[in-house]
């Protein structure tokens, strides 16, 4: 594996890694919300906020994705 290989993975685990940090921040500044929610629905709740966390760091550039 080349240096530049090897350093496109290092940026691409940063990258997750700051991502995953998103999610997390958001699940716990949206606890509340999810706490109001009826208990057979949380994990829904939960599962949105993942979602549209993860969408707001989209960076695909192909306009047919979206």
């Amino acid at each position: 594996m080349s240096s530049a290989e090897i350093e496109e993975l290092r940026a691409l685990l940063e990258e997750v890694i700051r991502l995953r940090r998103n999610v997390k921040h958001a699940e716990t500044s949206s606890a509340g919300k999810i706490d109001a929610v009826r208990p057979r629905h949380r994990e829904s709740a939960l599962n949105l906020v993942r979602y549209a966390e993860l969408r707001r760091h989209d960076i695909r550039t192909d306009p047919t994705w979206s």
